[in-house]
């Protein structure tokens, strides 16, 4: 018997849930194989187990009633259906005044063949990203005062990021969302969407000191947004750079042009840092990395709570890879909302030097990240 409110059904009637669990079972082990930057177990004779939990609302104590005793069990205190064989599993609930009825299939299919990543190969590309962001959350916990990179308006020592020693500064801290790309001849360059740009932005340095930039000029990378599809959804703006902002707040680190092949795998989950209107740092899969960068929801058990879906006023927000010593590298500013999509800065390169050239900057004066210590799979 156990007591579950305020939310139960109106006129007192309990609510009866039942959702559908999946559990992966291993068979004898086939191989371990190593594919490019990844080292994977391959299990042939394997199965899923289709399964069920019970959850109950109900403004009164309740039990369960187990009307397929040899088809499963159920957990009193979790709601947690164990399947013992193939077949409907029927519960009741009984609160004592009125009683709901429900049911679910139980079962195992067998012979599904399974890849499960077992690690990064030591020295690769992949295994520095996920190890860095894993290692900045481990302390952490994704509760809402850790997510937010400020607090009013300067920055929040407890974001994890923050805590992690990552220089946040270069993120604009207002809408439309910015982010500084580079420092030259005098000016100060800025990457946002195209579509949802601006000519003033701010910045905050990690001691806290507020840069407020006005008066920007811009120039749009590529082709107009109604001609290449959003591929191109870059705008590049200068500012005249204040007194010290260099030496505070670090540019995002630019990736070479070819980023892909440093991440062939990114079916087993890379993790990157994603903001959104808010200056909230979430955590992401990225998914797809062309010309476009796409991203997913992570199932990583430590990384699946940072993760909030993309909205109205998200666009511009930048994507970082995380690779240590405190710098963050910029992959994309999003144009889409859902999971989160946005074009490639490292298929743009070329197009974003022709904007940043026009606008009086000298391309060599921005800094890329260095990927020669890590193999690639042209």
């Amino acid at each position: 018997m156990k007591q579950v409110g305020p939310n139960y059904a109106v006129d007192g009637w309990p609510i009866l849930d039942i959702q559908r669990t999946e559990e992966e079972i291993y068979g004898n082990l086939d191989q371990q194989t190593t594919d490019k930057d990844a080292v994977i177990d391959e299990y042939s004779e394997s199965g899923i187990i289709r399964s069920g939990v019970v959850a109950v609302a109900s403004d009164r104590s309740y039990r369960f009633i187990n009307e397929a005793p040899s088809v499963g069990t159920i957990n009193e205190s979790t709601g947690a259906i164990t399947r013992l064989t193939d077949g409907e599993f029927v519960v009741t609930v009984d609160d004592g005044l009125t009683r709901v009825r429900s049911s679910i299939d139980l079962e195992q299919v067998g012979g599904v063949p399974l890849q499960t990543i077992v690690s990064w190969s030591p020295g690769t590309f992949a295994e520095l990203v996920s190890t860095s962001i894993l290692n900045a959350v481990d302390n952490a916990t994704p509760v809402e005062t850790l997510k937010p990179t400020l607090s009013g308006g300067l920055r929040n020592p407890v974001s994890w990021p923050v805590a992690a020693g990552y220089n946040l500064g270069c993120i604009d801290t207002e809408k439309p969302n910015a982010t500084v790309i580079g420092y030259s001849n005098g000016y100060v360059f800025v990457l946002q969407a195209e579509h949802y740009a601006d000519s003033a932005d701010t910045f905050v340095a990690d001691d806290d000191t507020v840069y407020a930039l006005t008066g920007g000029v811009g120039e749009n990378v590529g082709p107009a947004n109604s001609i290449d599809d959003y591929r191109t959804d870059f705008r590049v703006v200068r500012y005249t750079e204040p007194a010290g902002m260099a030496a505070k707040i670090p540019a995002a680190l630019l990736p070479p042009a070819t980023l892909p092949d440093y991440l062939p795998n990114l079916r087993f989950g890379v993790p990157v840092m994603s903001m959104d209107q808010d200056k909230n740092a979430l955590i992401d899969d990225v998914s797809r990395l062309d010309d476009w960068v796409s991203l997913s929801w992570s199932d990583h058990p430590r990384l699946h709570e940072f993760r909030e879906t993309k909205v109205a006023g998200d666009s511009g927000s930048p994507v970082f890879l995380l690779v240590g010593g405190g710098r963050l590298v910029i992959i994309t500013t999003l144009t889409f909302g859902g999971f989160g999509r946005g074009p490639a800065v490292h298929a743009n390169l070329g197009a974003i030097q022709v904007a940043v050239e026009s606008l009086g900057g000298t391309w060599a004066d921005f800094e890329f990240v260095d990927l020669a210590a890590y193999p690639s799979w042209p």
